[in-house]
């Protein structure tokens, strides 16, 4: 997608470019141009991603220089794109932890599923529709969400006392 919006805005030549340019948004930059519902995916994909560059560029003259930058004797440069991008992701350094050796699969499987605040307590069935009186099944005082299994309950405190002693 990153290669398309180089050849939109630096390239600027190709009979895709002159139609995209001519059908889409004529008398504008691609920067001004707003996705619509009817584009097809692959146009819409294309935007999600220069609202990615421009968002994170700043303005559109940056983005056009950070497009400059990625293009290496005339042609694009997948690499130099592929390492902005990634570099600018968060580092999930739970999922680090969770993918180590010593984890035991199923262990692992559960805590991503509580990190992700996917397991299936009972606020989680509630909001999926599915009826049930919520409270804790370990302490029968509280309603049962995630935070309260791994932070608030009674019962769960006592044994990471127990685990930590």
């Amino acid at each position: 997608m990153a290669k398309r919006i180089w050849i939109l805005e630096v390239k600027k030549h190709g009979l895709w470019f002159s139609w995209t340019k001519a059908y889409h948004y004529p008398g504008t930059t691609l920067w001004g141009m707003e996705c619509k519902p009817h584009y097809a995916e692959s146009l819409r994909s294309i935007l999600a991603v220069k609202d990615e560059i421009l968002d994170r560029a700043g303005d559109p003259d940056t983005a056009n220089r950070l497009l400059q930058s990625w293009e290496e004797r005339g042609k694009f440069n997948i690499a130099a794109a592929y390492t902005w991008f990634r570099t600018a992701k968060p580092i999930l350094t739970w999922a680090r932890a969770l993918s180590h050796h010593s984890v035991i699969p199923n262990h692992g499987f559960i805590n991503s599923l509580a990190i992700q605040q996917k397991l299936a307590t009972v606020d989680t069935l509630i909001r999926k529709g599915i009826y049930i009186i919520n409270r804790c099944i370990l302490w029968k005082k509280d309603n049962e969400s995630h935070l309260h299994h791994f932070f608030q309950c009674l019962y769960v405190a006592d044994i990471w006392k127990g685990v930590l002693r």
